[in-house]
C-alpha cells in the first residue's frame, strides 16, 4: 500500500520490532548438534576421547559460519586470529570477504591463547550456542545489551527471534560474531557481500555492525523488486526507518526513477521521500518547493481530506518549522490536527507541541505532551519509537520549564534505551545526548557541558555529515561554552568554523545563522577586533533587517557597533 508511510517527527524517532527469526534449517540442525554442544561445556568431545579441548561449542568458520571442534579448523598463518574449513574457505573470504584489508601479520607479541575464544561485551554481535533448555536457539544470533550490571555470572542478551527474546546467558554460550566496532574496520555490503572501491555505508535503522552496512545502490534495486513502496525508505529486517545517508540517497534513487513520469502509482511517495531528504540536508528551501509539489498532486489524486494529502502538508510544515517559520508551520499542524484521526494524529501532536515550544509557550507544550505520551505509553507501550518522541519533546519543554532534575531523568531513560537498540551514533541517539549537553549548559554546568558537545561532536558528523546544520549548531554550542569561560580565541575559531557550515547548509539570511553572526560580533567587540566587527556587521545588517526587522534586538546591536 503506497499510503502506508508515516509523519516525520520533529525530535526522535526510534523505531524498534523484531528482527526476522531464524530459519527452520538451522534450527533442525543446531537441535542435532545438542549433544555434542553439551559434551563440549563439560570439556570433552561426544565420544568421550581425551582430545585436546575445543572452545565450547566448537569454533566458528570466518567465511561460512560452520562451527566445528578446532583442532578440524585451519587458522590463518598469517594473522593467526581466524579459523577455516578448508583453503576454499580461506580464499574465499581473503577475495571477498574483507580479510585481506584487515589481516596483519603478528609481531610476536603475547597473544590470547586461540582456545579461548573472545569474551563479548556490550553492542557485541553474537551466536548462541551449548544451551541444553533451550537447544531450538542454539545458533541463533543476538546482541548483547548496554548495560554494565551482571546477573551473577550471566549477561543479558537480545535473541533475534521474533518476538524477540531476553536472555541472561554465561559468556561460554556465546560466540562472538562481530564486535561493537568491527564495521569501522571491515565495510562490507551485506547485500552484495563486496566491499570494493565504493565502500558500504551504515543504514541508519537498527541494524548494527555489519548487519547494518550496506550500498547505496544495492539496498536501491533490491527495492525496486519489491511492490511494497516501504522498501524504499525502511528496513526490512529490523523494521526501522533509514536515517542519513542511506535515506537520502534512497529518496533520490526513487525519484530519479518515477520523476518523469508523473502519472506513476509511487509519484507522490517518492516526491515527499524527496523533500524530506533535502530538508534533512538542510535544503529547506528546496524541499519546501518539492513538498508543496506533492502536495498538488495528493490532493488532484486523493482530495483534500485524504490521509496522503495530510501527511505531504505536515512534511511541509517541518520544513516551515526548520526555515524559522515557526507561526506558520503552528497553523498547519493545527490544521491537520483538527483533520486526522490514529496514531498520525498524536505525531502530528508532538510537532505541534514543539512548534509551541520553540514560542516560548512552553506550559501549553507540555500540558499537550503529557496527554499524548499517556495515551501512547498505554496503546503503544513505553518503547515504541512514537512513546520515544514524546517523550524526548516532553523532556524538552520541561527543560525550557527550568524543571531540569525531571527532564534529565527522562532523557537518560530514553538514552539507555536508544543505546540498547539502535547505538551510541543513530540519529536519534545522537539528537538526544546533544539536549543532554543544551541541559548541562542551561543549569550553568559549563565544563561539563563543553565536554558532553566535544563528545557528540564526532557522533553528529558520522551521524548527519560535517556539511549539516546540527553540526554547525554543535560546533557553535562548543564555542558559547568556550566564550562563557573566557577562553575568547579558542571560541573565535570555532565561531567562524560554525558559520561556515551555516551559511552553507541554511543560507546567510536563516535566522540561526544571523544569531550566530551577532554572537561572532559581539565576541570581536569583545577582544578589541573593532575593524573585523564592523565589517562583518556591514556585511550582516541588510539580511538582519530584511529578516528579523529593523527594529530587531540583532538589528540594533549592529547598528551600535557600526556608530563605535
Amino acid at each position: 500500500d503506497h499510503l502506508s508511510w508515516t509523519a516525520p517527527l520533529v525530535a526522535s524517532r526510534l523505531i524498534s520490532c523484531p528482527r526476522s527469526a531464524s530459519s527452520a534449517a538451522s534450527i533442525a540442525a543446531s537441535r542435532c548438534r545438542s549433544s555434542e554442544q553439551a559434551s563440549s561445556l563439560r570439556g570433552m568431545p561426544a565420544d568421550g576421547s581425551k582430545k585436546k579441548k575445543s572452545p565450547p561449542g566448537g569454533v566458528e568458520c570466518a567465511q561460512c559460519r560452520k562451527i566445528a571442534p578446532l583442532e578440524a579448523l585451519k587458522k590463518c598463518s598469517r594473522c593467526r586470529r581466524v579459523f577455516y574449513c578448508d583453503t576454499t574457505c580461506q580464499q574465499a573470504h581473503w577475495k571477498h570477504g574483507g580479510h585481506k584489508k584487515v589481516c596483519k601479520p603478528t609481531d610476536g607479541g603475547v597473544r590470547a591463547s586461540p582456545t579461548e575464544p573472545p569474551t563479548a561485551t556490550p553492542g557485541d554481535t553474537v551466536k548462541l550456542t551449548g544451551l541444553v533448555k533451550k537447544p531450538e536457539l542454539n545458533g541463533t544470533r543476538g546482541t548483547v545489551e548496554l548495560r554494565s550490571e551482571w546477573k551473577g555470572d550471566r549477561v543479558a542478551v537480545k535473541v533475534d527471534t521474533r518476538p524477540p527474546q531476553r536472555l541472561w546467558l554465561r559468556p561460554a554460550n556465546l560466540i562472538v560474531v562481530t564486535r561493537a566496532d568491527a564495521h569501522e574496520e571491515e565495510r562490507v555490503c551485506i547485500i552484495c557481500l563486496d566491499a570494493g572501491e565504493c565502500q558500504a555505508i551504515q543504514s541508519g535503522c537498527a541494524c548494527r555492525g555489519p548487519m547494518g552496512l550496506a550500498h547505496v545502490a544495492c539496498r536501491a534495486e533490491a527495492a525496486s523488486h519489491s511492490a511494497d513502496l516501504t522498501h524504499w525508505s525502511r528496513c526490512t529486517t529490523c523494521n526501522v526507518d533509514f536515517t542519513g545517508p542511506m535515506q537520502q540517497g534512497l529518496a533520490e534513487a526513487h525519484w530519479t526513477r518515477v520523476k518523469c513520469n508523473r502519472q506513476h502509482e509511487a509519484w507522490v511517495v517518492a516526491a515527499s521521500d524527496y523533500g524530506l531528504s533535502l530538508d534533512a540536508k538542510g535544503m529547506y528551501r528546496e524541499a519546501e518547493a518539492v513538498l508543496r509539489d506533492a502536495l498538488d498532486e495528493s490532493k488532484r489524486r486523493f482530495g483534500e481530506h485524504h490521509e496522503s494529502t495530510l501527511l505531504t502538508r505536515t512534511h511541509i510544515a517541518l520544513s516551515l518549522s526548520h526555515q524559522g517559520k515557526h507561526t506558520e508551520a503552528e497553523a498547519v499542524y493545527r490544521e491537520v490536527v483538527s483533520e486526522q484521526v490514529g496514531p498520525n494524529r498524536d505525531i502530528t501532536m508532538t510537532n505541534l507541541a514543539s512548534e509551541l515550544s520553540e514560542q516560548g509557550k512552553h506550559a501549553e507544550a507540555v500540558e499537550l505532551l503529557h496527554a499524548v505520551l499517556e495515551r501512547q505509553t498505554y496503546t503503544l507501550g513505553p518503547e515504541h519509537a512514537q512513546t520515544m518522541a514524546t517523550a524526548t519533546n516532553l523532556a524538552n519543554s520541561l527543560s525550557d520549564l527550568g524543571h531540569h532534575d525531571e527532564a534529565a531523568a527522562r532523557r537518560q531513560e530514553v538514552m539507555l534505551a536508544q543505546k540498547r537498540v539502535l547505538g551510541d551514533k543513530h540519529p536519534e541517539t545522537v539528537h538526544t545526548a546533544f539536549d543532554i549537553a543544551t541541559s548541562l549548559f542551561d543549569q550553568k554546568k559549563y565544563i561539563e557541558a563543553e565536554a558532553a558537545y566535544r563528545k557528540v561532536l564526532p557522533n553528529v558528523e558520522f551521524a548527519f555529515g560535517v556539511d549539516h546544520p546540527l553540526t554547525g549548531s554543535v560546533l557553535k554550542s562548543v564555542a558559547v561554552t568556550l566564550r562563557v569561560q573566557g577562553k575568547y580565541a579558542e571560541a573565535e575559531a570555532l565561531y567562524k568554523k560554525a558559520l561556515t557550515t551555516l551559511r552553507t547548509t541554511l543560507g546567510g539570511e536563516h535566522p540561526e545563522t544571523l544569531h550566530a553572526e551577532r554572537e561572532l560580533i559581539d565576541l570581536l567587540v569583545k577582544v578589541r577586533k573593532l575593524r573585523e566587527a564592523k565589517a562583518l556587521c556591514q556585511g550582516v545588517l541588510p539580511a538582519v533587517m530584511q529578516v528579523l526587522g529593523d527594529d530587531s534586538p540583532v538589528a540594533l546591536y549592529m547598528k551600535r557597533v557600526l556608530a563605535m
